[in-house]
């Protein structure tokens, strides 16, 4: 989770930057209407009220187009791209930014193609088209460069090292925000140096480079202690928290460990005024719920769960589901750690629904799906087995929770691969597997972290196999049989198989000649999709 929060945060702190870092002048016309609609959305962005900004900078955008101004036309297009990015509203963001790009081209100045050019390498890359978003960032370097703007340039900089490290080139990416950063100071722009100070850390730190990381860090906190609330301040600090928890885990000396907490709980309550100061409910919840992430990884259970519950509230007000179910689940986390298996099972069933509600948006640029939310779906899986193995007879609507929930993660995967909802109508028109055969045993392979779950569809119902074995442990099995099954001329593969064969079919073995069984099938997940069953 830790991971693709922070690269997510890191990535977005960069989106108003670009303006930020390079203001493009607005000329009034002659009524100059367009700019006080152009005033109220700079202000509701800057309290993350993006909804708001929508509103008045599609006003703006109408009056400029009306008015014949180019430059405003353009600039506000920008802005309502970045109003719309905020909100996860990807697409209608590509669509402002391809007309911004065809006002700039006709314009001709360097500096305003550059800055559409890297907002539209900025929403390439959080779609996680890093292809496309590749020759707008380079064409955009180019461009600041051509007009002379150090400022400009340290920002779209900055954003070429997350395209960098999306790429998997951390020598490169640590490169391009060390330059960021250089050009930064020259420019006098502290909120791009204290980003790309950050972002440089971040990679540090995976290199092991812990004092270059630390320095890096106290330096960007030094610099946002002294800039004024915003929401981009708020997000920066947000980012900043999150970097020194990530030296938190690196380390190994208490010492160090305490040292890095403190810093983070200091950036992350920093981040909190920062978003009350401006009153932006947006980044308050982000602020919350990270601080409840802190006081989770301390085992400090009550008071993370309090500090969740804010950030639920917030999320809750905004009606921002891609904020909401990161604190539900974290909220059953916690729960499950206070013993409270109940409200665990509730905060995870509320998760999943919120899931449910936007999938369609999430994973665009942070990993696989499974990666991003499948812990959510298996988390909720792996209470409801254990609670079912509590209640004997009643313990049937549990294990068809678990077995749905399973397939919910499946049928959401393949949207998100296949980009279609159609999935979800040839799902419902499918057959179930249940009504395969009356001689038939339906078998789900479950991976949990410390155990191997099989759910069994017998004619007569689910029954529930646990074995004893670890998620690592299967994968690594499967793997290497995966890789001595192309090696057609010798049996190495065979040990592999028989492990595999006693962890998945030998403890229900007996089963298949009680019940009469003739056919078996294997809804198989994970790993266990690359091998023959």
């Amino acid at each position: 989770m830790l991971q693709c929060a922070r690269t997510v945060l890191w990535v977005y702190a960069s989106l108003l930057s670009l303006l930020l870092s390079h203001p493009m002048t607005v000329m009034s016309g002659p009524a100059g209407t367009f700019v006080p609609a152009a005033s109220l959305g700079e202000q509701a962005l800057a309290r993350g009220a993006f909804a708001e900004a929508i509103a008045h900078w599609r006003e703006a955008v109408r009056v400029a187009a009306h008015q014949q101004q180019p430059v405003a036309q353009m600039t506000m297009l920008v802005q309502l791209a970045q109003a719309h990015q905020g909100l996860g509203q990807y697409q209608q963001a590509l669509q402002h930014l391809r007309t911004a790009l065809i006002l700039a081209e006709r314009l001709g100045a360097s500096g305003y193609r550059a800055t559409v050019r890297g907002a539209l390498g900025q929403v390439h890359l959080l779609l996680g088209q890093v292809h496309d978003a590749a020759p707008h960032f380079h064409e955009a370097v180019q461009l600041a460069r051509q007009a002379a703007d150090a400022a400009l340039t340290a920002t779209i900089l900055n954003n070429v090292g997350n395209l960098r490290l999306a790429q998997g080139q951390p020598t490169e990416a640590l490169e391009a925000y060390r330059d960021s950063a250089q050009l930064a100071r020259q420019a006098g722009t502290p909120l791009v140096l204290a980003q790309a100070l950050t972002n440089g850390a971040r990679v540090a730190l995976q290199h092991d480079q812990g004092q270059e990381a630390s320095s890096a860090l106290d330096e960007a906190w030094r610099i946002m202690q002294a800039l004024d609330a915003s929401h981009d301040h708020a997000y920066g600090l947000i980012s900043l928290g999150l970097a020194y928890n990530e030296g938190r885990l690196q380390a190994t000396a208490p010492e160090a460990q305490a040292r890095w907490l403190l810093q983070a709980a200091a950036a992350l309550q920093a981040a909190v005024q920062s978003a009350q100061a401006r009153g932006d409910v947006r980044a308050l919840a982000y602020a919350w719920g990270y601080l409840g992430m802190l006081y989770e990884a301390e085992q400090r259970y009550q008071e993370a769960l309090q500090l969740t519950r804010q950030a639920v509230l917030m999320a809750q007000r905004l009606q921002a589901p891609e904020s909401l179910y990161r604190w539900q689940w974290q909220t059953g986390r916690l729960r499950k750690a206070l013993g409270d298996n109940d409200g665990a099972i509730a905060a995870y069933r509320r998760a999943v629904e919120t899931l449910q509600s936007f999938r369609s948006e999430i994973a665009q640029g942070r990993g696989s799906f499974r990666e991003v939310v499948g812990p959510v779906y298996f988390g909720l899986v792996d209470l409801l087995l254990q609670r079912a193995d509590t209640l004997g007879e009643g313990a049937q609507p549990y294990l068809r929770e678990a077995r749905d929930a399973v397939e919910l993660l499946k049928a959401a995967e393949l949207q998100d691969y296949f980009q279609d909802e159609c999935v979800d109508a040839a799902r419902a028109r499918s057959t179930t597997l249940d009504a395969v055969s009356q001689t038939a045993v339906i078998v789900y392979p479950i991976l949990l972290p410390d155990r191997l779950e099989l759910l069994l569809g017998l004619p007569t119902g689910l029954e529930r196999v646990a074995v004893p074995v670890s998620a690592a442990q299967v994968t690594q099995t499967v793997r290497e049989l995966r890789y001595l099954l192309e090696k057609r001329t010798t049996h190495e593969y065979l040990p592999h198989a028989q492990q595999l064969y006693t962890w998945l079919i030998r403890p229900w073995a007996a089963r298949l000649r009680t019940a009469s069984i003739d056919t078996l099938v294997f809804v198989p997940d994970g790993p266990l999709r690359t091998i023959p069953l």
